[in-house]
């Protein structure tokens, strides 16, 4: 669980000043008189594939080739 010291405070073998982020090792050391929880933000969800790319048109023959064929 991601935290954020909102005043000073002792958790393991640090002091932890105002505006700290860490990690607690367990929910339940969670105190709320000076830690506040990060709620971090969930990814976008992704997107399937989608429509395959247009393909380009073939060129028409010039009059000479027409004429020609």
């Amino acid at each position: 669980m991601r935290v954020r010291a909102k005043n000073r405070g002792i958790y393991g073998p640090r002091r932890w000043q105002p505006g700290m982020e860490f990690t607690l090792t367990d929910p339940r050391h969670f105190n709320g008189s000076w830690m506040e929880e990060i709620k971090e933000p969930k990814a976008p969800a992704k997107r399937g594939p989608g429509r395959p790319k247009k393909q380009p048109k073939p060129e028409p023959l010039p009059a000479q080739e027409k004429a020609e064929a």
